[in-house]
């Protein structure tokens, strides 16, 4: 059996790595480097507070303030996780709505509660 080499080896070779290493349900993200950072404690809270509010991870969300800041368009993976996470709100906010209503109609021994045209 015929090894294809290191991780490095198909990096240097200009292989797509990624090819080799794609899991399903895995998005892909386009070519991408990273970025290290630390922070200090007591902003991380509120960095972490806002990607959670946006309902993304904290990495993109530091992607994508980083592109705002510098007048760059905000990668496509970023807005599709906005959007994914967007839908994802409203659709908590229907079933919601719905457990209300069905909690309301509970309280009156099942019988449905009058409502308003």
């Amino acid at each position: 059996m015929e090894v294809m080499g290191t991780w490095m080896d198909l990096r240097r070779a200009g292989a797509d790595f990624y090819l080799y290493l794609s899991q399903p349900g895995h998005r892909d993200r386009g070519r991408r480097r990273q970025l290290m950072s630390r922070v200090p404690d007591d902003q991380y809270a509120v960095y972490e507070a806002e990607a959670h509010k946006l309902g993304i991870p904290i990495g993109s969300y530091a992607t994508m303030e980083l592109a705002k800041l510098h007048k760059l368009p905000i990668p496509q993976y970023i807005l599709d996780e906005l959007k994914r996470a967007k839908e994802r709100r409203e659709a908590e906010a229907r079933e919601a709505a719905r457990d209300q209503i069905a909690g309301l109609d509970s309280l009156e021994g099942g019988r449905p509660l009058a409502r308003s045209a």
